[in-house]
């Protein structure tokens, strides 16, 4: 397998918007209505392109993408067109461990703010210097740990997905985008508050939250799966997921759907690596 990928996969030089990431492959597909093959990449919740007339790259591309590989990727920053890629390395993944599918998540109690004012105070001592391309999934994880380590937090995190219909449409850049989400509570009624600090100055409403980044203002169907999402790319233009503070990636919810792997406690060495790439003093926090 190793083999045939590093020799599929042809290394292109293009213009002055050239840009490399390393990441594993959500998906290689192409949908309805989408005249290239679409490759969600897992690093930045970034959308990419290929020319199907590429055929040898669309293959080693979905090669990849079955084998759970790390791949280096050269695209244009502008279009998100891929220009070539190669293998890094052999993927070794790691057996689920009996320990770790205990029921922990069965008495999971989300914390309830008494008042939208301790949930301002949350949200102003999240970190807000992060880096320019720091990547919501690692931002959403130190902020939710943070908040765990110095409050006794314990946060929800809220996906929102975007549809190929979405994508298409709107020629979006981006798959998915994630976030700490609290319970608040006003004092008739308790209601789900994102904490978002890249994208705002105060919790929001999920409605708010998600007309922030949808530009048709549609709402987004709520699922319990992550195949709720995959499976149905036409029937909306986005979708809702709700997980435990401890779920980082979508990956992870695959995961937990496709083989019981659920997430019950903190990744010591995914916090750290995470916050070195999206933090400026990420040398700070112990993790």
């Amino acid at each position: 397998m190793r083999q045939m990928l590093v020799w599929s996969l042809a290394l292109i030089s293009f213009g002055a918007r050239a840009a490399t990431m390393e990441t594993r492959l959500a998906d290689v597909q192409k949908g309805t209505g989408i005249e290239r093959v679409m490759v969600l990449a897992d690093t930045e919740g970034r959308v990419l392109w290929v020319d199907p007339r590429d055929e040898v790259l669309v293959k080693a591309l979905v090669l990849a993408h079955r084998a759970k590989a790390l791949v280096g990727i050269d695209y244009d920053l502008e279009t998100g067109v891929i220009a070539g890629a190669k293998l890094l390395a052999d993927q070794n993944l790691p057996a689920v461990s009996g320990a770790r599918r205990q029921k922990r998540v069965d008495y999971y109690r989300p914390t309830v703010f008494g008042s939208l004012a301790q949930a301002q105070a949350a949200f102003n001592s999240m970190d807000n210097q992060t880096r320019d391309d720091s990547q919501c999934y690692n931002r959403a994880h130190g902020w939710a740990y943070d908040l765990w380590r110095t409050r006794n937090v314990y946060s929800l995190k809220i996906f929102i997905f975007y549809t190929q219909r979405y994508i298409r449409e709107y020629s979006y850049k981006w798959w998915f985008h994630v976030a700490p989400m609290v319970w608040v509570y006003d004092g008739q009624r308790t209601s789900e508050m994102v904490i978002d600090r890249s994208f705002s100055q105060m919790p929001l409403f999920v409605n708010v939250w998600t007309n922030t980044f949808m530009q048709n203002g549609a709402r987004c169907p709520v699922v319990e799966r992550y195949s709720q999402y995959r499976n149905y790319q036409e029937d909306a233009y986005c979708y809702l997921m709700r997980a435990y503070m401890y779920y980082s990636t979508p990956r992870d919810l695959e995961h937990l759907e496709s083989r019981g792997r659920e997430e019950l406690d903190w990744n010591y060495a995914e916090l750290r690596a995470g916050r070195r790439q999206a933090f400026i003093h990420w040398e700070r926090y112990d993790p």
